[in-house]
């Protein structure tokens, strides 16, 4: 099967590699490089003992990857107009989107090759662009979501990251009246954030934003980062089920979102 590429800038315009609604490029022309990850290990040899010692966890490497395509235009300034956009685009690229599996590869961009073609006038080439995937994974574009109407009580929402790797969730929780003082952790690891805060549901400040990717606390227009209690913190959703624990000191309704992620 081939796969659509586009090219994401940071103002959120794309440019399409591939389509079969354009003959420029080609159709079914456009490959990405081989699967390559790169593992970091801490690997410490110690003199008094025989071998090596693996100090702390493992992690994959931010990777380069090749995506090869053809261009191919009826005319040399037709070609050269096409080429400008596109450089234009690999100037402010910031995704390389899978359009075909609708997932999208933070970048960037490395360098452009154009390999033009013998007696084509110099408008028919053999195209190369170099990428630093600076996270080793793909996201799916279209986040999942959980949401309820939570009570003065325990509520446990299920979650299903259905991703290879953990995700850092956005939580919207909406109140119509005080919430002083609100925990949300994982039931399994316990691991989660407390927000004390006289603010939050009253008149104006309905809704509190965290963004445990970016790790900050909105509430209105302000930062509330001072509101979370020290020892509790920003979290990931674990891969696979999990049940997301959530204790409100008032009725309130919370929307639960997350991007699932993969390595290839």
């Amino acid at each position: 099967m081939s796969i659509d590429y586009s090219i994401e800038d940071i103002n959120g315009n794309r440019l399409i590699l591939n389509d079969s609604s354009i003959t420029n490029p080609m159709k079914g022309s456009t490959t990405l490089g081989s699967n390559n990850l790169k593992f970091e290990n801490r690997i410490v040899e110690n003199s008094a003992l025989p071998g090596a010692v693996q100090l702390g966890k493992r992690r994959v490497e931010s990777k380069e990857e090749v995506l090869n395509f053809q261009r191919a235009s009826t005319s040399e300034s037709t070609y050269k107009a096409d080429e400008n956009e596109l450089i234009k685009f690999l100037l402010d690229a910031k995704y390389l989107i899978d359009t075909t599996n609708n997932r999208r590869a933070l970048i960037s961009v490395i360098d452009y090759n154009a390999d033009f073609d013998k007696g084509s006038y110099n408008h028919s080439s053999d195209n190369e662009i170099s990428f630093r995937f600076l996270e080793p994974f793909w996201r799916n574009l279209d986040s999942e979501t959980e949401e309820d109407t939570l009570s003065i009580d325990i509520n446990t929402i299920a979650i299903v990251n259905n991703g290879f790797i953990k995700v850092p969730p956005v939580i919207i929780v909406t109140a119509a009246s005080a919430v002083t003082q609100m925990q949300i952790y994982i039931d399994e690891t316990k691991i989660g954030i407390e927000i004390n805060d006289d603010l939050f549901g009253t008149t104006g400040y309905e809704t509190l934003v965290i963004d445990c990717e970016q790790g900050t606390i909105q509430l209105g227009n302000l930062d509330r980062i001072n509101s979370v209690l020290d020892g509790t913190g920003f979290f990931d959703l674990p891969i696979g089920a999990s049940d997301l624990i959530i204790v409100p000191t008032e009725v309130c309704d919370i929307l639960v979102s997350w991007y699932e992620r993969f390595y290839v």
